[in-house]
């Protein structure tokens, strides 16, 4: 098997990543590509032979993405690395990912302190899986953290997040006492 003339060296901590599997690719290729699925995926499900033109609205390469969904680990055991990453392609090992180059600033930017807090061992060890979300303009940031069983309080969790996530956290509880979700100001 040889690599496609395509193919472009993918950021080093992100090659192993399910979610992320188009990194390899030049990003004119990325969008010709996600522009065929779409119309595979019209004739599959929607039974739809689209035979048109499908524009595609181009962001930046890198530092665009507004939305993470990543798994928490405290302790590498089953899930590989300790730390805040996505799993790895076809199993359930965490990649622990330090820097991911698609996403906003302001949002790698929170999901680095939330990183430190994790590998401190502070407060974030019973939280499995965090969703973040950055608004239009990079400013402010969602978070929704979920939990199997909380090991400290939701109110312990929003004050450690507010001393380490730049910009101030609002804490609101969710429905469940084992998920809550946390928003920046303006939420």
């Amino acid at each position: 098997m040889e690599a496609s003339a395509d193919r472009v060296p993918a950021p080093a901590a992100l090659w192993p990543v399910r979610r992320l599997p188009v990194q390899h690719m030049p990003y004119e290729a990325q969008l010709r590509y996600k522009a065929d699925i779409l119309r595979e995926t019209l004739g599959r499900i929607g039974r739809i032979q689209w035979t048109g033109a499908i524009d595609t609205l181009a962001s930046p390469a890198f530092g665009y993405r507004n939305g993470a969904m990543e798994t928490a680990s405290k302790s590498g055991g089953r899930t590989g690395s300790a730390g805040i990453g996505y799993f790895e392609m076809g199993s359930t090992k965490l990649c622990a990912v330090t820097e991911c180059t698609i996403l906003s600033p302001r949002l790698a930017d929170a999901l680095s302190h939330l990183r430190q807090l994790v590998s401190q061992g502070k407060v974030l060890s019973a939280i499995d899986e965090i969703e973040a979300f950055a608004d239009s303009n990079d400013e402010k940031i969602l978070l929704n953290l979920s939990a199997e069983r909380l090991v400290d309080s939701p109110e312990s969790i929003a004050a450690a997040l507010r001393e380490s996530v730049p910009n101030g956290i609002d804490f609101d509880p969710g429905r469940r006492a084992d998920k809550f979700h946390l928003a920046g100001p303006g939420y």
